[in-house]
């Protein structure tokens, strides 16, 4: 089936579209795997002495063909067009280089966001999953820190689990990097109940949350009481609601085995 291809790179890019486009044909062969790439496959390669990171969105369902091509961005390109307005608000991500998508007759075949490989960070996961890592409390404040600016500025990121967040140190400072971008909201202004509910996905370590309503409540002027009780309400409805749809999966897949059926689970349409 033909394809045709879209394209946006940053300007003053000093890659040419035809060496990503290079590497977008050798993906699948080469490159070094950042993760488990059981979704999206994010690689890193080198260029002219430079890593740089592609990520390869999952080829979406039929319906979301048809939805990304004519109806809404494609996730590469919010991803590129938020990291983007997150830099113009001085927020740190990875430098974004170029978004590419390729369309069939029937939509949206394939998108690929480009970006700036970091290569001297660690995933804020590692600093929460051990009470032990060195400085973990100042990088935990550091964190707090950056949500507060974004938050300030009207942005809610709806992906905040604790892989998103990559964390660099730079002399005695930590700097935070937000990456996974595609799902934002931006709002001229957040209430609480938003700002505190985009903590739900993080952590249920009381010693995490504590930390961070002590830091937002210093820089909020806000009770660190109220900030507290609404960070563990929110960690605690979004496990159990992980939990019940986990049970749910598990009774359908019972479901189809007895049935005798073979395959996957049905995917219902992904409007993120």
């Amino acid at each position: 089936m033909t394809e045709c291809m879209t394209y946006f790179f940053s300007p003053g890019l000093t890659y040419s579209g035809s060496e990503f486009e290079d590497i977008i044909r050798r993906f699948h062969e080469q490159g070094t795997l950042v993760g488990d790439g059981t979704r999206n496959v994010v690689k890193y390669f080198n260029i002219n002495g430079r890593n740089v990171n592609f990520k390869s969105f999952k080829e979406p369902n039929l319906f979301n063909k048809i939805v990304y091509r004519y109806f809404r961005k494609s996730k590469a390109r919010r991803s590129f067009e938020n990291a983007r307005y997150l830099l113009s608000c001085g927020l740190q991500t990875p430098e974004p280089l170029a978004y590419l998508e390729y369309n069939d007759l029937l939509g949206l075949h394939s998108s690929y966001y480009i970006c700036r490989q970091l290569d001297n960070v660690v995933e804020l996961r590692n600093v929460i999953n051990d009470p032990h890592y060195p400085e973990r409390e100042n990088i935990i404040k550091a964190y707090t820190r950056y949500f507060f600016s974004m938050h300030e500025k009207g942005i809610e990121f709806l992906d905040n689990s604790p892989g998103n967040s990559l964390v660099e140190k730079e002399g005695d400072q930590y700097k935070i990097f937000l990456v996974d971008l595609n799902r934002m909201n931006f709002k001229k202004s957040l209430s609480l109940g938003e700002r505190m509910g985009n903590f739900a996905r993080l952590t249920t370590d009381a010693e995490v949350m504590r930390t961070i309503a002590n830091e937002y409540a210093l820089l909020s002027n806000h009770p660190f009481d109220d900030l507290y009780a609404r960070i563990i309400a929110n960690a605690g409805r979004f496990k159990k609601q992980k939990s019940r749809k986990k049970s749910f999966k598990k009774k359908l897949r019972r479901i189809r085995d007895l049935a005798g059926i073979s395959g996957s689970l049905p995917v219902l349409p992904d409007l993120t």
